[in-house]
Order: C-alpha cells, then structure tokens, then sequence
C-alpha cells in the first residue's frame, strides 16, 4: 500500500489547530475555530467541556461502554432555550406529585447560627418574638405583614430547608425566599404553612423577581389572624448525586414520586417560544431509581410526546414526535425526541419529564398512578433545541444559567498546499458518520481555493445518500450519488479519480463509476465544507487519507475494510449476540 500525502488520524489538537499525521512538516494541519465552548464525550465516557476554540475528539461509547478511538466532531450551532437545564431544584421547574431532591449525605455546616427574622418592607406588621437561630414566633393583628431573615444562602447554590410548625393559624401565612421565589409543591412560588407540620425540600437560588438570593422570606395577613411559630428551622447546602460530566460532577437531582394518584413529573414554568414550522428537539439526562419508565411531554400545546423503557433500552410510545434513547456510563441514558412545531409565528412549548410505572400506552400526562413516596428517576442536563436531533449539551458553566446558552458553530479547513494534491490522478478516502439523516448538504472537498475545480465526497438531501462530485475549470463537472444503509454509523467512503476513470468505493466494495470525466486543476487546499464557506461537514470523521496516485482495487479494497468482524461491527454499531 502506498503511503497517503496527508493522513489525519484525530489525536493532536491544541486550540485553533488540528494535527494530521502526515506530512510531517505540519502543511497538512486543519485550521480550526468555534467562538464558544463546546462539550464532548472523553475517553472515559462522561461529558467534559472543552475551552473555546478548542478542537473535540469525542470517544464511542457502545451499550455505555467506551469503545475504539476518537472521532472529530464538528457541530452546527445550537441555543438551548430552557434556561436552568441543570437545576432541576429551581423555581424555573415546577413540580407536580413530586419533589426534586439533591443528596443529603453531601450537606454542609448549619448557616442559621444566631440569626433571628426582623420586619421588614412596608407592611411590617406581624409581632417577631426570636429564639434565635432563625426559630420565631409571629402573630399578626394589624395588617399584611412581612419578615426577612438573611440566611447567607448563594446564588446558584443548592440548600435543604427543613423546620416544623407549632399550633395556631396559618390561613394565609406564607413561607418562600425573598420575592416569591421559592416554588410550592403545588406549583407556587411559595408554600401556604400549615400548623403542626414538619417541612423539607431542596432549593437552588436564582435571582428570578430581582429577589435578594439570600434571604428567606415569612408572610402572614391580620384579615386571617395569622399567629404560629417556625420551630428547628435548618438550611443546609447540598451537592446533587454523581452525574455523568466531569464538569458538572455532583450536578444530578432525584426526582422522587409523592404518594398522591396522579401524574408525577417537573415542567418547565417558562414559555419556550420558537417559530411555527421549525424543526425541534427536546432531551434530558435520565437514571433509574426505582422507575425504569420515563415519558417526555410538551404541556403548552400537550399533543408531542414519547415514552422509554430504560431496562430494555427502547422506545415504548409515540405521537407526533421521532424518538431515540442512547446508552451512556454508569446506567444514564439521553432520552429525547423531535418534532415539526405547529401554526405560524411563535409558538409556546414546555418541557414536562414524568417518572412513569407499569405505563402501557397514552400521553403521559394523561396516565395516573398512585406513587410509593420514594421511587423515581435522576435528571441532569435538559435540553430544547431548533434542528433535528439532540446536539451535545450548550451548557458549559453554572454560571451561564438563568439565559439561554449557545454553542458556536465550527469551521475546520486550510489543510495541504499545491504540492500536497495531484490535479491528474488521487484518492480521497474518508471514514464519517453523520450526526443526523436530515436532508441537508454536508462535504468534504479538495479545491483550488474556489469551486470552479474540485474534488468533494460527503451527504446530499436525499436520506441516506452519498454525493461524488468532480469539477474541472472548464465548467465539466462530473458527479453521481448512491444510497447506502445508514450514514449515522462509520463508512469508510474512497473516491478514486483520474481522466476517464472516477469510482467510489464503500465498506470494501466499488459501489459506482465514471468513465467520462475531466480532472480539476490547481488543487491546493482540503475542507471540512464546500468552497471554504458553504455546505459544512457537520458529523463525526475517524480518519482523513490522500494519496496523489490512484490505487488497485486491491488497496481500495483494503483501505475501505476492516481487519476484523469485531472493529466491523462496532463500527457499525452492529448487536453482537
């Protein structure tokens, strides 16, 4: 076999460059750019944040389990329209016959010590009578009243609240943080006391309502006579259970079932607005604990929705929606579907992810069953996106939450010079996949800085097919296309070229030929698209070879296989039994 001008095996990279292995001297090295930071899968499994600018080389993972070497991975942009896609805690997700929970063993050092409530505002009516450390007796006979107590909690930070109620009237009496930003169990953002009762949930801190994100806040009413106590009051941080990304490590919350009859889930209490006709993905991060059955569902409109089986791996139900459950690390699975939105203008959508039992068929929002107060399922890291498939997650930093978040899209070209490529005679081998069958141009070309000569391999809108394309200054192109099973797994792809004599080969086989064609002149540069700006390669590449002399039948043959069942199959994604 004759050894390739320019071989790019990804495993160097630094920002703004990927590293081929040939030629030596460096020419053949890939210029790169993404204006943002991005997120991949790491040689562990896990999702890890590369730095702006940053090439990823994202690792395959097959039933959860990393297998074989890294690919390149160049994304489109992508805007994740839910806002706090990792605090599932937040009032930005109501809950409704559930709670969200963090871990309890991780919690801290107690924050209410010596700290006493004091009124505040202009209706401080009620009379404060402190115990200290944040237990108070209240009683209100004049008015609204309203007390403050500042307990040093921070935003983005997740706290367990816990505290009973002594006797008296609570008719009215609300407990929330500052500016109703505490959600209620029944979806308010505050929790209507009750006497004699003891309280505990999980809240993150945000800065919704231009709440002060420190302070707790007590409301009561004169009208109702409100009078009580807040007795073994403690707040606490805690860290969510181990998620599967290194840099959101203790960032995964419980969503644990009450004992109520009904639908048991979180939604997304913000309108997420996008343009009618727009093709749409929603996806979530799922774990079973004690519920193997999760259903996604949109609550604004309520028609899309879909239903997944995580002990059996597959999707259980349908409507209006495509679906797909993928395996990762350690039990988790990235559930999600798509959709063509409805109407015209913008439309409202809302994320809603329900814990499911003994499910058989339906929206989930429509299946009712009565829950054991302790099963449910982990979330980590939801996502609501334009486009036709779940893209990796936009959110790099918990910092970002509160606002949408964008990934950049990424250009990777400028490899070769003129004396890299032969205008007379070559191949281009390329080993891709796709990140999604979704009718759009995506290339793969050698050209002369223009399109008037070029050679280019990639996808065309046709499901599933493949484009050859050559194209001489002369206005000759000459170019033919051809189907394959799938271009969402690894296919080793070849086009051969010379005067006359133009073949594509696939997996081990020539699939197609040319004995009319015109050769390109001025060859100069290899590209991740089509003429330096248009029709990017967005997909997953294994392997780049040039070679400037045609080979025999026999080396393509070679050059497109594989050297055994195993790596075939796994390149295929193939279900060895």
């Amino acid at each position: 076999m004759a050894i390739p001008n320019l071989a790019l095996i990804p495993t160097g990279y630094k920002a703004g460059k990927v590293y081929s292995v040939l030629p030596e001297s460096g020419v053949g090295d890939f210029a790169f750019t993404r204006a943002s930071e991005a997120t991949r899968i790491n040689s562990a499994g896990l999702l890890e944040v590369e730095a702006t600018g940053v090439p990823r080389l994202e690792y395959p993972l097959i039933d959860g389990v990393v297998n074989g070497c890294p690919s390149l991975l160049l994304e489109n942009q992508a805007t994740n329209l839910i806002t706090y896609p990792i605090s599932f805690g937040n009032p930005y997700w109501t809950k409704s016959g559930a709670t969200i929970e963090g871990d309890p063993s991780t919690a801290g050092s107690e924050l209410l010590t010596g700290l006493n409530w004091v009124n505040s505002g202009s209706f401080g009516y009620e009379t404060l009578t402190n115990n200290g450390d944040g237990k108070v007796v209240f009683s209100n006979t004049s008015g609204f009243g309203t007390a403050t107590l500042s307990a040093g909690m921070v935003l983005g930070k997740t706290y367990l609240i816990e505290f009973t109620t002594g006797t008296g009237t609570y008719t009215q009496t609300r407990f929330q943080i500052t500016s109703n930003v505490l959600e209620g169990a029944s979806g308010q953002k505050f929790i209507i006391l009750s006497p004699s009762t003891s309280y505990s949930f999980y809240i993150t801190i945000s800065t919704t309502n231009g709440a002060t994100p420190s302070d707790l806040g007590l409301w009561t009413n004169n009208g109702a006579n409100d009078n009580g106590s807040i007795d073994a009051i403690s707040i606490k941080e805690v860290q969510g259970y181990s998620s599967p990304s290194v840099d959101f490590p203790t960032s995964a919350f419980k969503l644990v079932e009450d004992t109520s009859t009904g639908s048991h889930r979180t939604t997304s209490v913000d309108w997420i607005f996008i343009t009618g006709g727009t093709t749409a993905t929603q996806s979530a991060y799922v774990k079973a604990n004690g519920r193997t059955i999760v259903g996604l569902q949109d609550l604004a409109l309520g028609a899309g929705h879909a239903v997944f089986n995580l002990s059996t791996v597959t999707v259980l139900a349908v409507n209006g929606v495509s679906a797909k459950i993928e395996t990762l690390v350690d039990g988790w699975f990235r559930i999600s579907y798509t959709f063509v939105t409805g109407g015209v203008g913008s439309q409202p959508y809302k994320t809603g992810i329900f814990a499911l039992d003994t499910y058989t068929t339906g929206a989930p929002l429509s299946y009712s069953y009565t829950g054991d107060g302790t099963s449910g399922i982990y979330l980590f890291m939801a996502q609501f996106e334009a486009g036709s498939y779940a893209t990796s997650p936009t959110l790099t930093s918990l910092t970002a939450e509160g606002t949408t978040t964008t990934r950049v899209a990424e250009v990777c070209n400028g490899a070769g010079d003129a004396s890299t490529f032969n205008d007379s005679e070559g191949v281009l081998m390329a080993e891709i996949s796709a990140l999604a069958n979704d009718g759009t141009y995506r290339l793969i070309q050698i050209n002369d800085g223009t399109v008037n000569n070029m050679i280019a391999i990639g996808y065309t809108t046709i499901s599933n097919q493949l484009l050859v394309e050559v194209r001489s200054a002369g206005g000759a192109i000459d170019n033919f296309t051809y189907t394959i099973s799938d271009v969402l797994v690894n296919n080793k792809l070849s086009l051969k070229y010379k005067v006359n004599d133009v073949s594509l080969w696939v997996n081990g086989f020539e699939v197609q030929t040319i004995t009319t064609a015109t050769m390109p002149i001025g060859l100069s540069t290899l590209n991740f698209d089509y003429n330096n700006s248009t029709l990017p390669f967005y997909g997953k590449t294994k392997q780049i070879q040039y070679f400037n002399t045609v080979l025999t039948d026999a080396e393509l043959e070679t050059l497109t296989s594989w050297t055994s069942f195993i790596s075939m199959a796994n390149s295929q994604n193939y279900n060895i039994i």
